[in-house]
C-alpha cells in the first residue's frame, strides 16, 4: 500500500478535487479511501463509494502528436496579424506578451509593478525578476529586447483587458505557445521551462546562474521581431 494517498486524508479539512492532482497521486487517493471503507465496514459502518464514478475524474494519459509540431510556423503568423488588429497602450501589451509569454494575469502585474521589479541588463536583453508565485501558476523571471524594456512605463490597466482583447479576436494565451515555438530554436527544453514558469524553485536557483548564456539564446531567437517596436 502506498502511505501518500492515506496521509492526505489524514486531515480532515482537507478538500481532494481529484483532477488536480496527478494521475499517480489521484490513483492513490482512490485506493486509500477503498482502505478506509473497508476499515469502517468492519467497524460496523457502511460507506457507499463508487471508485467507478472517482476514476472518471483522473486525469487521462497525455497523447503526444508528433505532427502537430508542424504548426508551429503558422501559429507565428497568427500572433503576428493578432498584434496589427491592436493600437495604442494595447498594442505594447500584446507585444509584451509575444516577447515574454507571460499569462494574462502575469502581464497585468508586470504592466502595473514595472518600476518596482527587479531588472538585470545583459547587452541586448533585459531579465525581469517577476516573482509572481499562485498555487499553480509561477512565473520566477522573463526576458524581453532592451528596447522593448524601454518603452514599457508603469501602466494601472484594466483587470478585464485579457477579455477585451479577446473579444477582437486577440487570444493572450496564442502568444505562449509562440513562445515556445520561438526558443524552440535556439534553447534546450528546460531554458524554456523556465521563461514558462514550469520549473520548481531549486532548480531555477540553479539555472539562474546561466542567464547571461540564456539571455543570448533568446536574443538569436527573438531578434528577427525587433520590427514589431521599431
Amino acid at each position: 500500500m502506498k502511505r501518500y494517498g492515506l496521509k492526505i486524508l489524514e486531515n480532515q479539512r482537507n478538500a481532494v478535487i481529484l483532477a488536480n492532482l496527478g494521475r499517480r497521486t489521484a490513483e492513490y487517493v482512490i485506493v486509500a479511501l477503498s482502505i478506509y471503507q473497508r476499515f469502517m465496514r468492519l467497524n460496523g459502518i457502511n460507506i457507499e463509494l463508487d471508485k467507478e464514478l472517482l476514476k472518471k475524474h483522473v486525469k487521462k494519459e497525455e497523447t503526444i502528436r508528433i505532427f502537430d509540431y508542424e504548426e508551429d510556423e503558422s501559429i507565428i503568423e497568427q500572433a503576428l496579424e493578432m498584434i496589427e488588429k491592436v493600437k495604442g497602450k494595447r498594442r505594447l501589451f500584446i507585444i509584451t506578451a509575444f516577447f515574454t509569454g507571460l499569462r494574462g494575469k502575469e502581464l497585468i502585474l508586470l504592466f502595473r509593478s514595472w518600476n518596482s521589479l527587479r531588472k538585470k541588463d545583459f547587452e541586448e536583453v533585459e531579465v525581469i525578476e517577476t516573482g509572481f508565485i499562485r498555487r499553480t501558476k509561477k512565473s520566477y523571471l522573463t526576458m524581453m529586447p532592451k528596447q522593448l524594456a524601454e518603452q514599457i512605463e508603469e501602466w494601472r490597466c484594466g483587470d478585464r483587458i485579457v477579455e477585451n482583447l479577446c473579444k477582437k479576436g486577440v487570444k493572450i494565451s496564442l502568444f505562449r505557445k509562440v513562445h515556445v515555438a520561438v526558443l524552440s530554436k535556439t534553447m534546450m527544453p528546460h531554458e524554456i521551462d523556465l521563461l514558462q514558469g514550469r520549473l520548481n524553485s531549486i532548480l531555477v536557483k540553479h539555472y539562474v546562474k546561466h542567464l547571461r548564456e540564456i539571455a543570448e539564446k533568446y536574443w538569436r531567437a527573438y531578434k528577427e521581431f525587433l520590427f514589431l517596436f521599431s
